[in-house]
């Protein structure tokens, strides 16, 4: 029994520190816990509302007791590494800068999100619905994952306002998410020069201007996604892997690149080509008239 007490008290040890802006805890503010957390340690917060998450040290997870019980009015981490948020709610915005590996799971984002000279940021099962131009804001980036989260905000600036915008940015994987409600659902322009795979697929868009518009300069595959009540479903200016996206009450279901003339060029891309969905498009609209 003493052999075993000695060896848990070791420092270095990974802890989980509480908190608890009502009490008892071992902190009644986040930024306490976080200057006395160490690499490999867990804040656990419980129910309130918390001014700030500003990560000290490397390697902390912040993790709620209920996400829409545990308010933070900021996030934003700068230079640091191995984060993971989750299972709480954040009110105004949230700056990831020059910091790696940082993870949100089961996140509510009261407002827009920015990700700026950054790599390996991963946002999986969460809600987005903050009324800013930009809910996502993505520039200059390495290794962005977007999965199973709900971007449902309606729209609110008259124009160019954007689900997720993303430039100058590369290894971008898209899937599985919903979007409504932009004048465009997915905003992708320019890369870096590193080696890149960027994926768009397995989403839901409706109700936008241009549901994707890719004009990266890399090859991306966009792939199995549903675009209903839109006018444009997918602009693109490069040559993608493009197949399998199912169009419903979609204006203009065009895969190609809009020139200065207005003229849209086919783009070739995996087994598909514009002609062959466009002409299942036609086709289905036809028959439905036939019905009605």
């Amino acid at each position: 029994l003493l052999a075993l007490a000695l060896l848990l008290a070791q420092p270095g040890e990974a802890q989980t520190i509480t908190v608890d802006d009502d009490g008892p805890a071992d902190y009644d503010n986040l930024r306490d816990a976080s200057k006395n957390a160490s690499a490999g340690d867990t804040i656990f917060i419980y129910p309130g509302n918390y001014s700030r998450i500003s990560p000290v040290n490397d390697s902390i997870s912040y993790i709620g007791s209920a996400r829409e019980e545990v308010i933070v009015q900021n996030v934003s981490t700068n230079g640091d590494q191995d984060i993971l948020i989750k299972d709480l709610s954040v009110e105004s915005n949230m700056l990831v800068v020059h910091s790696t590996r940082i993870t949100f799971e089961n996140t509510h984002f009261y407002s827009g999100i920015q990700v700026s000279r950054s790599r390996e940021i991963f946002i999986y099962n969460s809600t987005v619905d903050g009324n800013q131009r930009h809910v996502i804001d993505i520039d200059y980036t390495v290794g962005v994952t977007l999965k199973n989260n709900s971007f449902t905000t309606e729209k609110f600036y008259e124009h160019t306002n954007y689900g997720v915008k993303i430039v100058y940015s590369s290894n971008i994987t898209i899937t599985e998410n919903i979007f409504y409600g932009r004048d465009y659902g997915i905003y992708h322009r320019g890369s870096l020069p590193v080696l890149s795979s960027n994926t768009i697929s397995h989403n839901s868009f409706e109700n936008h201007i241009t549901a994707i518009y890719y004009d990266a300069g890399v090859k991306a595959e966009i792939s199995y996604n549903v675009i209903k009540n839109s006018e444009i479903g997918i602009r693109t200016s490069s040559t993608n892997d493009i197949k399998g996206n199912v169009f419903k009450n979609v204006e203009t279901q065009i895969i190609g690149i809009n020139d200065d003339e207005g003229m849209f060029i086919p783009a070739i891309g995996g087994f598909n080509t514009l002609l062959m969905l466009t002409n299942i498009c036609v086709i289905h609209k036809v028959r439905r008239r036939r019905k009605q």
